[in-house]
């Protein structure tokens, strides 16, 4: 009898609740740990040494101005101008003219990323000197 009896059957092993508690808890600690935040480095600008502590006086027809207004839209001399043609505007205004100073004005209901892509373009346009400036309005 002893070769033909039936085999009982063991129940399946189960897994206890305290340890999936566990388990779960060490992957959050793992992935928090293990997780990688990037730097961000910001605007690269080279500022000018505050040794001579004197303004300097610039002729007006050195000096492009470029107004980031409080509706988000972009001026140039007081033209309304899209954001893709001052690059342009701007190399054409510094080959005529190599003294050529480009202050960007941005209102304070400007978005930053107005003032950033007019940065940009300016880059593009091998613009060196850059002038930034709060708007009074």
């Amino acid at each position: 009898m002893g070769l033909l009896a039936k085999k009982k059957r063991r129940p399946a092993p189960e897994i206890g609740n305290a340890t999936v508690a566990d388990i779960s808890f060490l992957l959050l600690i793992f992935f928090i740990v293990s997780t990688v935040f990037n730097e961000e480095l910001g605007l690269p600008l080279i500022l000018p040494s505050g040794e001579s502590g004197q303004a300097a006086q610039v002729s007006r027809k050195n000096v492009l101005e470029i107004k980031a207004n409080a509706d988000n839209t972009v001026s140039v001399k007081g033209v309304p101008t899209r954001v893709q043609d001052v690059r342009r505007i701007a190399k054409e205004a510094q080959d005529v003219n190599p003294k050529l100073i480009v202050v960007i004005q941005t209102a304070p209901q400007a978005q930053y990323g107005v003032m950033i892509d007019i940065l940009d373009e300016l880059k593009l346009a091998e613009i060196k000197k850059i002038s930034i400036k709060m708007s009074e309005d």
